[in-house]
């Protein structure tokens, strides 16, 4: 019984270094390559704004201060795919540019995880594939022990 928590609280540990490192190798070069492909396959959508919201972020620059955040626009953007209605959520900084009543949305093999060309790629990893394989392998090395 111990094995497996110990299982789970290691996989979750694993799985979400794994899945930090895999966002980290996404470089701007990998980003171009996946927005062509979408674009080569057709893989572009339509999104329309839907709602918005402004929400709080703690500042990463200023770690330290607990007071310290940023304002961010939250826009949620629908868009039909094969007759179904999706949603994403895009996030943009206050100051800088504000969100578009329509914009582009990529998506590289799932219609439901359609995002910005500067987020593709980072919605289509996932942690629970990671999380799966690294319980398994744990589980398997704790009882052979």
């Amino acid at each position: 019984m111990i094995n497996y928590f110990y299982c789970i609280f290691f996989s979750l540990f694993i799985s979400t270094i794994i899945y930090e490192i895999r966002i980290f190798l996404i470089t701007d070069g990998k980003r171009i390559k996946l927005v062509k492909e979408a674009i080569e396959k057709n893989h572009v959508i339509k999104g329309k704004l839907v709602r918005t919201k402004t929400v709080k972020r703690a500042d990463p620059d200023r770690r330290d201060d607990n007071d310290s955040y940023e304002l961010y626009n939250m826009g949620i953007y629908e868009y039909e795919y094969n007759k179904k209605t999706y949603k994403t959520k895009i996030i943009r900084r206050l100051r800088g540019y504000p969100l578009q009543k329509e914009i582009d949305l990529f998506y590289v093999k799932n219609p439901k995880k359609a995002t910005t060309e500067s987020s593709l790629g980072k919605t289509e990893i996932s942690w629970l594939k990671y999380f799966i394989i690294t319980f398994i392998i744990l589980y398997i090395l704790l009882i052979a022990m």
